[in-house]
């Protein structure tokens, strides 16, 4: 009988991680398949900032920023 709990833990555990990998490579492309991906030159970017066209911005790292515009 032990034997079968430690293996539906392990086979449990194999799942868990197999989700966890997907939702964490597979990023946010199926929460908004309407996404547009766009880059900007960091002058550019606060021209839009001042015009009020970026909703949210994010620092992803020390060269990219992230966010979504109207």
């Amino acid at each position: 009988m032990h034997s079968k709990n430690e293996k539906l833990l392990i086979i449990l555990s194999v799942v868990v991680l197999a989700v966890f990998l997907v939702n964490m490579f597979s990023g946010n492309q199926s929460a908004n398949d309407n996404t547009r991906i766009s880059e900007l030159i960091y002058t550019d970017f606060k021209h839009e900032v001042v015009a009020g066209s970026i909703l949210s911005a994010q620092f992803v790292g020390d060269a990219k920023i992230e966010g979504f515009a109207d």
